[in-house]
């Protein structure tokens, strides 16, 4: 069963200037490690169970690697991650839906203190399909890879994920495949100014997450993105004591904000 937004991921010009940048906004970053190829991450986690990885690579001419194309692109958000109890059960669930997804593939990462972590992902069969999520679950126990505790709580009050925007070209067919990735009825797209230019949207939800995918009605700058980015996640909004705001180019391009609930 998907349990919801797993984590999003940040591509981040050099990690640890976005990690001092991050902790400066009032965020708890905590040290992820080091990926054996190419990359290494600092982890923002909250107390939804969700986290965002700051990732940056550490082997910079690892060209090989499935984030290579969005180093030193101020791209901001990149990627996103949908959680599973079962990834093998899930995979089988969605070929039966005729949902193509490659995995399980091993992944792992040596934690600073030297714990050693496993877990294991599914990604969408073909590139074109960016907007979609990859999957994971965990090998060794969720709470090593995942901060949590006081590692999750934040000076500026943020508490979890409220909604994840992802922006697509191809709605009718990128939402209705979302939609069935998640068991759902894709709902009727409706005109949106939450993307910041109009758009035609669905939202769905994933566990305790809200996902809004959208694509733009004209040629502005969310359809540059997609001509220069491809599909992918757009802008995240958190649930915090108070609202945030923060400019994107002070976090190498990622789209956040907060609402006070």
């Amino acid at each position: 069963m998907i349990t919801g937004i797993d984590h999003i991921v940040i591509m981040v010009s050099d990690l640890e200037t976005a990690a001092s940048t991050w902790g400066e906004l009032g965020f708890t970053v905590v040290p992820g490690g080091k990926h054996p190829r190419g990359t290494h991450n600092a982890l923002v986690a909250f107390q939804d169970g969700s986290y965002l990885e700051l990732i940056a690579f550490w082997e910079p001419d690892y060209d090989a690697h499935r984030w290579h194309r969005f180093q030193n692109t101020g791209a901001g958000l990149i990627d996103h991650a949908l959680g599973s109890d079962d990834l093998a059960r899930e995979l089988e669930a969605l070929r039966e839906r005729g949902i193509a997804y490659n995995g399980p593939n091993p992944g792992a990462r040596s934690r600073p203190d030297g714990v050693q972590l496993e877990w294991r992902t599914a990604h969408p069969a073909g590139i074109s399909d960016h907007g979609l999520p990859f999957l994971i679950d965990d090998i060794t126990d969720r709470s090593l890879r995942v901060p949590h505790g006081d590692d999750a709580r934040h000076a500026n009050g943020v508490t979890g994920i409220d909604r994840l925007q992802v922006l697509v070209a191809d709605l009718a067919t990128t939402g209705a495949t979302y939609a069935q990735l998640l068991d759902q009825e894709a709902p009727e797209p409706v005109l949106s100014e939450e993307a910041g230019e109009p758009t035609q949207c669905i939202s769905l939800r994933a566990g305790p997450h809200t996902i809004e995918i959208h694509q733009p009605e004209g040629n502005g700058e969310l359809a540059e993105r997609i001509t220069r980015f491809g599909d992918g996640p757009l802008a995240v909004r958190f649930t915090a004591s108070q609202a945030l705001e923060v400019a994107p180019e002070t976090i190498d391009g990622a789209r956040i904000s907060a609402i006070a609930r």
